[in-house]
């Protein structure tokens, strides 16, 4: 797949594809190429025409590999090449349930797990989303619905790790075959903070992911050992706090600071200079987003997620204490077949024990 441009002016070039392949591709115009190597060329005119040419691919071209080109095209190009020019039959915000949980992820073990220490619990977006539309005769589904795995434990002089994972579970259906990874809903500025309550600090964060990078140079998808753009947050205090509220704790992370910088995916760490760091987060820039289903076809974590973990110490007068921190996330959904964004905010309360 790749970017043309017509220098004439006359036509924009919606799609340019050399499928160098012989397996089956069921988003073929021409039935008559299925399982054989063939080129796409879809252009729209000025007086809004679509003109589809398929062909075979030709012999210059067949000795092409993709592993000889950088991988910096978006992949969902092919799937959406109409994007604004078909018209979605329907759209609609569904109530998350165990149905939809099950129709989004083809699955049915995302759980509505209530908070729990020690444990990983599950929060499901409320609304599930769902798109259809017709390209030809071709009938076209799109299911996406957030969630968030996380986990917190009590605070000790020893290393204490929260943790909390944004994730996916969508598929497109195309008539009777299911696509994971190509879908019109996507997930934008993201932001995962978390606050401590009495007798804790935190002395640093981790973060890993797959998340793909929109931007038109140095894009494509980033994984670990990659570095990407982010927004550092972090809260320090005078001094270590004692009797604080749940509203304290909110309060922490939304007057936290927010300095821009550059984080490693993967085990390299950011220390947290300062004592006591009363809130620590990140907010990715806006050219990532985050589409693909994370856990499908019998594997996890081959699609798109984004894992924040801070390390806290407890750091008090010897006593122990029950306290509560937050765990803080935000996001946008954006629809790009009707353009559509909204932004989703979700606190979570964390009861723990700090104790020497």
């Amino acid at each position: 797949m790749g970017d043309l441009t017509d220098e004439t002016g006359r036509y924009s070039v919606l799609l340019f594809e050399i499928f160098n392949d012989s397996k089956n591709d069921n988003l073929l115009i021409n039935r008559d190429l299925q399982e054989k190597p063939h080129l796409k060329l879809y252009l729209l005119d000025g007086n809004k025409n679509i003109i589809l040419f398929e062909t075979d691919l030709p012999e210059a071209l067949r000795g092409l590999e993709v592993g000889s080109f950088a991988e910096k095209e978006d992949n969902k190009k092919e799937m959406f090449w109409f994007k604004g020019l078909a018209e979605p039959e329907m759209v609609k915000e569904i109530t998350t349930t165990e149905t939809s949980i099950a129709e989004a992820s083809g699955k049915t073990d995302l759980d509505f797990a209530p908070m729990a220490l020690n444990s990983f619990s599950t929060w499901t977006n409320p609304t599930t989303y769902y798109t259809s539309f017709y390209v030809g005769t071709d009938y076209t589904q799109c299911w996406s619905l957030p969630y968030l795995s996380y986990k917190h434990v009590n605070v000790t002089s020893s290393d204490s790790t929260w943790i909390a994972q944004f994730k996916i579970a969508e598929h497109t259906k195309v008539g009777n075959y299911t696509y994971y990874g190509n879908n019109v809903f996507e997930y934008k500025n993201l932001k995962i903070a978390f606050g401590s309550g009495d007798y804790s600090t935190m002395i640093r964060t981790f973060q890993q992911g797959r998340i793909y990078d929109n931007s038109a140079f140095n894009g494509g998808l980033k994984k670990v050992g990659d570095k990407i753009a982010t927004s550092l947050i972090k809260k320090t205090l005078s001094a270590v706090p004692y009797g604080s509220t749940i509203n304290d704790v909110i309060g922490y992370i939304n007057t936290a600071t927010s300095t821009s910088g550059e984080v490693t995916l993967g085990s390299q760490g950011v220390s947290l200079s300062g004592s006591p760091v009363s809130a620590a987060g990140e907010k990715l820039a806006s050219k990532f987003k985050l589409e693909e289903s994370t856990d499908h076809s019998g594997r996890t974590d081959n699609g798109h997620y984004f894992t924040f973990q801070v390390v806290l110490n407890y750091e008090g007068n010897g006593s122990s204490k029950n306290t509560s921190g937050n765990l803080q996330l935000k996001f946008d959904v954006f629809n790009s077949q009707t353009n559509k964004t909204t932004p989703i905010s979700k606190d979570f309360t964390l009861a723990y024990r700090a104790s020497k």
